[in-house]
């Protein structure tokens, strides 16, 4: 039997023997070539499948970063890389951000503006805290690393040297603001497609309450809770914003990083809409709310 599509200006053939050989064939290639890099490597299956992609060319191979990598001048024994400071063999803020964002506006863009999420007024917020080993401190990745994280709203985990300036963003990847909550910082969190009166009254009341701040869409965040405060260690889910809760979340959470006494102004400034108020003096670290 054979099947003819059309396909612009020419047609093509299959033969249906053709085609069941390669429903057979396919499956059994790729397992072999699972097979083969698993003989190689034993670094788990993520592995496996990081490198069996790069083996069909389909994403390019990732240099692995060590130490003896990274230039003396960047070297930081807490941290593996020093912050705050722009380097282009590591991180500058400019190049190479398509590893963490590549600029989708499916990150901050709501397709049905129209239908907003629906605001559950009964739902209590959710606070959840993650555990955290006495004296953890977060590594500092260079660019050339690709980070992901287990949940979808990380509280804690390594990031860039390069923190977001403090202030409400267009969109900007947790690998920055991660080292945000690091240094004290309050993040807020909103899907695009929160209703839009919830999410102005959250910016207000974050604004508000510290100077130290990260206003930014994700759209990670589900239907039922689609707003979020996220500070050192834990994170707060919301439907609707309750004041007092907020307020809670935010006098008990604040500044509470490692660093969270640091007064440094970030250097990170992509896709910055408006920077918080930069008090006269940096280093009170009261809330005010």
């Amino acid at each position: 039997m054979i099947f003819k599509i059309k396909n612009g200006n020419f047609d093509v053939c299959f033969n249906l023997e053709m085609i069941k050989t390669a429903y057979i064939i396919a499956p059994m290639f790729v397992c072999y070539l699972i097979h083969v890099v698993a003989e190689q490597d034993s670094s788990g299956i993520g592995s496996i499948s990081s490198k069996l992609a790069q083996m069909l060319n389909l994403v390019a191979p990732q240099k692995t970063w060590s130490m003896s990598d990274i230039p003396e001048e960047l070297k930081d024994a807490k941290h593996g890389v020093k912050m705050g400071i722009s380097a282009d063999d590591c991180d500058n803020g400019k190049d190479r951000l398509e590893i963490d964002w590549d600029g989708s506006p499916i990150n901050h863009t709501c397709f049905t503006p129209k239908y907003p999420f629906p605001v559950w007024d009964d739902k209590e917020p959710l606070i959840t805290c993650d555990k955290i080993a006495p004296g953890y401190l977060p590594i500092h990745h260079c660019m050339d690393e690709t980070l992901n994280y287990d949940s979808d709203i990380p509280t804690h985990e390594g990031h860039r040297p390069l923190w977001p300036v403090f202030g409400e963003y267009e969109f900007v990847p947790p690998q920055r603001w991660l080292h945000s909550i690091e240094h004290g910082a309050v993040v807020m969190l909103y899907h695009p497609c929160a209703d839009f009166y919830e999410v102005k009254k959250l910016k207000n009341l974050v604004r508000s309450c510290t100077w130290k701040h990260v206003i930014t869409p994700w759209n990670m965040l589900n239907e039922e809770m689609p707003i979020a405060l996220v500070a050192w260690g834990c994170r707060m889910q919301m439907s609707s914003v309750n004041p007092s809760a907020v307020s809670y979340f935010i006098r008990s959470k604040a500044f509470k990083g490692p660093e969270g006494s640091l007064p440094k102004q970030g250097q990170y400034t992509v896709g910055l809409k408006q920077r918080s108020d930069y008090p006269s003096d940096p280093n009170n670290d009261r809330v005010t709310c």
